[in-house]
């Protein structure tokens, strides 16, 4: 089974809305695109609601893990691999568009468990993914 995982973003709509609807930002809107096309599931990494199911309504909110101390995210990470678990197994693969400060923690718990990690914007800058994620949805 393939799974993505897509960073939540700044951008929101003002009102609750199911979660991959929420987030508007034209990076989230593509790597949703691109996580739809690429995984046979997926799910939000939201900073304030750990793993969210797309479908999940909720209201707008101002969290972002870049204001989390490392205890913090530690404890974020926890419960985002706790409703992960569930999910995957072993041989599984999970695809990561996600920020540093998203998937730090994540990285090695799922390779442990041996679960494929993939994240193919790593290193790339904001206008890089953006260009990188238009690629892979004309391609």
């Amino acid at each position: 089974m393939s799974l993505a995982l897509v960073a939540c973003v700044k951008t929101k709509r003002s009102e609750p809305a199911p979660a991959e609807q929420l987030y508007t930002s034209p990076w989230f809107k593509k790597a949703r695109q691109y996580a739809i096309q690429e995984s046979e599931t997926w799910r939000i990494l939201s900073a304030k609601h750990g793993l969210l199911h797309p479908e999940t309504k909720i209201p707008p909110y101002e969290t972002t893990l870049y204001d989390f101390s490392a205890d913090q995210r530690w404890e974020w990470t926890s419960s985002v691999l706790k409703s992960l678990h569930p999910l995957l197994r072993i041989h599984d693969e999970v695809l990561i568009l996600a920020g540093k400060r998203y998937r730090e923690y994540i990285i090695d718990p799922l390779r442990e468990n041996g679960v494929t990690v993939r994240i193919p914007m790593e290193g790339l800058g904001l206008g890089e993914q953006l260009r990188y994620l238009n690629e892979q949805l004309d391609g």
